[in-house]
Parts: C-alpha cells; structure tokens; sequence
C-alpha cells in the first residue's frame, strides 16, 4: 500500500479520531492506529479502501479509481457497512469490540478495540519453525467457539490484527472479519 493512499499521521476523522500511523493495509483496506481524543485512548480504524477501485483526491476524499469501477466500489461499501453492523451486534471475548461505524470522506470507517501486541504473521516468524498443532489448537479453538453463536469466522490473516505477545499467545486470537456460512 502506498503511503501516498493512506491518510496521514495528525489526519482527524469526525472530531474525534486522530490517525497515528498505518498498522495494515490490504486489498481492500487500511488499518490504522488511532487515538479517540475525547476518551484518551488508542483505537483501531478499519477504513474501506480497495485499492483497485479507489483513489484518495487531494481533499482527501476517497473516490472511485473511473467511472467503470463506481458500482464496484459502491457495492463494496455497502457491504463493508453491512458487516460492521453486524459484527457490532456481538459481544463475545474472541470477537473484537466494535465501538463505532461511520461514513466520513466518501468512504466507511469502522473504529475496533486496539489490542496491543505482536501480529500473528510476527508469531509466526518468531517460532522460527511451523507451530505445532497444540499451539495452533490455542489460536482456533477460541475462533470455532465464537462462531458456534452466528456468524463463521474468517482465521486471521497473518497480516492482521495485533495480537497478545506470549508465545502461543496467551490469549486467544479475536477474529474481525467474517462472513455468514450455510448452516
């Protein structure tokens, strides 16, 4: 992801937000840790950015990449919103926290409880080998769990949310994105 496309560090979103610097980006967004002024606390902002069908112009707006690509990325959007509506309506130990869902700059932003931690692609790389099944056991139990309610969750993208330090992490893995599954 280019720097360029992310917003930038101080960027302030509905009053409230103060974007400190980009945690993750993929193809279809970025993540940033932010700082919710008014409660002093840090928090994580999932903003909606595919990168094939947007730009961001130099007000900052996010805008469709042509005119071609306008349905996709309203289509997009619409079901970005739709599943921070719904992962909003849990509360569960192994899903993140939603505090917020909003549109701001032509685009959505969905603000997450920050989990201060190292990544599960850095666990990864700090084993230094493939986990053991009890270690990957530790991580996916806790998802399968969460998804026995509702919705089946997607296992995090090793690019994903920060997670716990410990080696397997000691707490477990929080999803933040799903999708619904045929039952």
């Amino acid at each position: 992801m280019s720097d360029m496309a992310a917003l930038k560090p101080g960027t302030i979103l509905v009053d409230d937000y103060r974007i400190e610097r980009v945690i993750g980006a993929g193809g279809f967004g970025i993540t940033y840790l932010a700082e919710e002024v008014p409660l002093a606390r840090l928090v994580t902002i999932k903003e909606y950015f595919p990168v094939d069908f947007a730009a961001r112009d130099s007000s900052e707006e996010v805008v469709p990449r042509s005119q071609g690509s306008k349905g996709d990325y309203e289509w997009g959007l619409d079901r970005f919103l739709a599943e921070a509506q719904t992962l909003a309506r849990f509360n569960h130990p192994n899903i993140v926290r939603v505090y917020r869902f909003f549109q701001a700059r032509n685009t959505a932003y969905i603000v997450l409880h920050y989990e201060d931690g190292q990544s599960l692609k850095g666990w990864l790389r700090s084993l230094g080998r493939a986990p053991r099944q009890h270690e990957l056991d530790k991580l996916v139990d806790p998802l399968l769990s969460a998804s026995r309610n509702g919705p089946c969750r997607r296992l995090p993208s090793p690019r994903h949310r920060p997670r716990q330090h410990h080696d397997p992490p000691r707490r477990s893995a929080r999803a933040d994105r799903f999708r619904f599954c045929p039952r």
